[in-house]
Parts: structure tokens; C-alpha cells; sequence
């Protein structure tokens, strides 16, 4: 197909491919793809944005709590800001239970929906039996993702980073968990300081994948059932399909490959004998399907003799 400035079309559909929300909708690449625009390769991710997480180092202390931040617990727990020892600053943030608890200290941030996030913080730990330890994680969606909780931890002297990336689905906003045993109830202490999230971007570059021989099977199911391409729409093989076109039984018998290929990448360039029409209703293939999938295609009408 013919479209004028071709070259800023193409720069404009490729522009569109590299935003994950049009990548990675069937309907939409398809779209795109057929204005030009490349397949998306994505490269390493970079955590981008400011820290969504209020008072990440606990240093706004309100009614003994850290501001901004809420506590829930089952058990008997004691809270403490700690007001030395604290990674970074004045204050870190402890629980600590001598009879067993199961307890977090959580804030609720916005997020965007189906975007990644990179969660970090440091933990320290003594002495911590039962339930899961100490650890961080995004509640909503724990139980949807693996890797959406860090490390847990039961004895940690010393400061100890953790962190995990994952993807925030559908959600718009999630609850950060400072968590205290969890799945089950723990005693022991354990710290928490310099909590973060950020998003993270990917950097994309579109590439074409290189071209291999065709493949029949593949081909077939392209011609049969494509949700756009379906050739059976207007051809028929063995008296199945529409009519719209000609019937391509043994096609491969009476055209050579460079024909079949012409006729799908343009097929206004020869009318099929005999049919009655001046200008062709098929679209330009091209268009349509990926250069590897037009090869599986010609491989199967190949074999129609």
C-alpha cells in the first residue's frame, strides 16, 4: 500500500510500539505493525521517578508512630523507633513481641496500573522464631506474583538490603508492608529503615527478527484462522471458504513462487484469469502479516498442487 511521507508514518508507528500499553495488545501491534513499525525488543530496565514511599527513613514521628505510616497487628507487639542504631538518620523503625504476633508497619501509595516497580529497604533481625521473619513486600499483589515479597530474614545483625521488582497489574494503588512474621505468628525483633519505590522504565528498540524458512504448518494455521488475514474468507481449498476470490486448489501447479509472492505482498499486480474484477478486493499481505509469517504463508500455498 501507498501512503504519502511513508518514511514519517513508519517513524510515528514505531514511536507507538515502544509504549508497552500498544506493544502488547494483540489488536493494536497488529495495527501498527501493518503502518511499519518493527517488533519491540525490551532492554534493561532503570528505576526512574521520586521514592512514592512518605517518611521512608521514619524520621517524622507521630503518636509514637512514623508518620503517615499505620500498624496492624495480631498478638501482643511493642513498637519502637529507634532513636539510635537507624541506618541513615535519627530513627528506624522496630516490632518486637516476647509472646508471638503476626504485625506490620504499612503505608498505601498510587501507583500505575500494569507498570514495574522496584521495592527496596533495609532490614535488621534477632532472635525472630516462627511465621516468615522479617521482610518487605506489596500486599495486593502477593498472592498473584511471585518475587512480589523480598527475602525474609530471623537473624541479621547487621543492616541488610533487600529488594525485588514486580509489576503493579491492574492496581492503582498498593500497600507497602514492613511485616512481622506473616504466615504465622513470630517472636523476636525486627527492624526496618530507608524504604523505597520507585517505577521502572525499559529502554525498547524495535528490530525485525531474521527471516528463516518458511513453515507449512504455520503457514497453514495463518491461512485457515488469523483473525485478520484469514484467507478462507475469500478463497477456497477443497470447496472450504468464501468466494469472494478464486478457488486456489492446486494453485502451486499452475504459478511459480515469484507469482504466489506477488500476489500477496501486491495483489493488484495480476488479476487471477478469468476473474471478473479491475481491481483486486485482497489487501497487501505485507501489510497484515510480519515478513516471516508472509514466508510461512507462501510455504504453504506451495504446497497446493
Amino acid at each position: 500500500a501507498h501512503f504519502p511521507n511513508r518514511e514519517r508514518v513508519e517513524q510515528v508507528a514505531n514511536e507507538l510500539m515502544r509504549q508497552p500499553d500498544n506493544s502488547e495488545d494483540e489488536w493494536l501491534k497488529l495495527a501498527l505493525r501493518g503502518s511499519g513499525a518493527g517488533n519491540v525488543k525490551r532492554g534493561p530496565g532503570k528505576i526512574t521517578g521520586p521514592n512514592l514511599v512518605p517518611n521512608p527513613s521514619f524520621e517524622e514521628i507521630d503518636n509514637g508512630l512514623p508518620k503517615g505510616w499505620a500498624v496492624r497487628s495480631g498478638g501482643e507487639t511493642d513498637y519502637i523507633v529507634a532513636t539510635e542504631g537507624a541506618r541513615t538518620g535519627k530513627n528506624s523503625f522496630g516490632i518486637s513481641s516476647k509472646t508471638g504476633a503476626q504485625s506490620s508497619l504499612y503505608v498505601r501509595v498510587k501507583v500505575k496500573p500494569n507498570t514495574d516497580y522496584h521495592l527496596t529497604g533495609w532490614v535488621k533481625a534477632e532472635g525472630i522464631h516462627g511465621g516468615q521473619g522479617a521482610r518487605i513486600n506489596a500486599h495486593e499483589v502477593q498472592s498473584q506474583l511471585r518475587g512480589s515479597s523480598t527475602k525474609a530474614f530471623e537473624r541479621a545483625k547487621e543492616w541488610s538490603e533487600v529488594e525485588i521488582t514486580f509489576s503493579s497489574l491492574e492496581r492503582t494503588a498498593l500497600t507497602i508492608n514492613c511485616l512481622f512474621g506473616g504466615g504465622g505468628r513470630a517472636t523476636g525483633t525486627a527492624w526496618w529503615d530507608d524504604v523505597a519505590l520507585h517505577e521502572v522504565e525499559y529502554e525498547t528498540t524495535i528490530v525485525e527478527p531474521e527471516l528463516t524458512e518458511g513453515d507449512t504448518a504455520r503457514g497453514k494455521t495463518l491461512f485457515f484462522e488469523h483473525a485478520i488475514a484469514s484467507c478462507t474468507r475469500c478463497h477456497q481449498i477443497d470447496e472450504v471458504g468464501g468466494v469472494v476470490g478464486p478457488a486456489l486448489d492446486g494453485i502451486a501447479s499452475r504459478q511459480n513462487e515469484e507469482y504466489l509472492r506477488e500476489s500477496l505482498l501486491n495483489p493488484q499486480a495480476a488479476i487471477a484469469e478469468g476473474f471478473p474484477v479491475e481491481v483486486s478486493p485482497m489487501p497487501p499481505f505485507g501489510v497484515l502479516l510480519s515478513a516471516q509469517e508472509i514466508e510461512d504463508v507462501l510455504s504453504y500455498l506451495k504446497t497446493l498442487k
